[in-house]
């Protein structure tokens, strides 16, 4: 039988349930927000642990650094609903907020790779009506637009 070389390493669950390991982020089940887990890498797959016990499994990323890997059954509820929806129901969304933030949105569903990529910062967009106004949605995206012609959420909210 061959021997797999790996690694180990430890990293903090973020708040929107991935794992940043060598500036790719890994997918964990929700539940393990905020904990310190153990994660295996070997050059095919990366394998995070819980008190030795194995709760999430990926085919490792390799290429553009930032990357996502999330596997859906790893979401809250209320996140598969979000991410769920069509990109026309995220227009529809972003019609009913401003013209700016229909552009932020068009441009994200323009430039991404994948439609799930783009679907997931229009949902950490959309997340931001919990702490905003529309009125203050709008004004961040008319900002950002005046300010580059790469908006990103980031940019707006933090």
């Amino acid at each position: 039988m061959a021997y797999k070389m790996s690694e180990w390493k430890t990293a903090k669950v973020r708040p929107d349930y991935h794992i940043s390991v060598e500036s790719m982020f890994y997918s964990v089940p929700y539940e393990y927000i905020n904990r310190q887990v153990e994660v295996k890498l070997s050059d095919d797959l990366v394998e995070v642990y819980f008190n030795h016990m194995r709760v999430a499994s990926h085919k490792r990323l390799y290429g553009k650094f930032g990357q996502l890997s999330t596997i859906r059954d790893h979401m809250p509820d209320n996140h598969k609903l979000y991410v769920d929806q069509p990109p026309e129901a995220a227009l529809e969304w972003a019609e009913s907020i401003g013209s700016s933030t229909l552009n932020v949105v068009q441009y994200f569903l323009g430039t991404s790779q994948a439609e799930k990529q783009a679907l997931q910062s229009i949902f950490s967009l959309k997340k931001s009506e919990r702490r905003y106004t529309k009125y203050e949605i709008e004004r961040a995206c008319k900002m950002i637009i005046s300010m580059t012609t790469r908006p990103t959420v980031f940019m707006a909210f933090y």
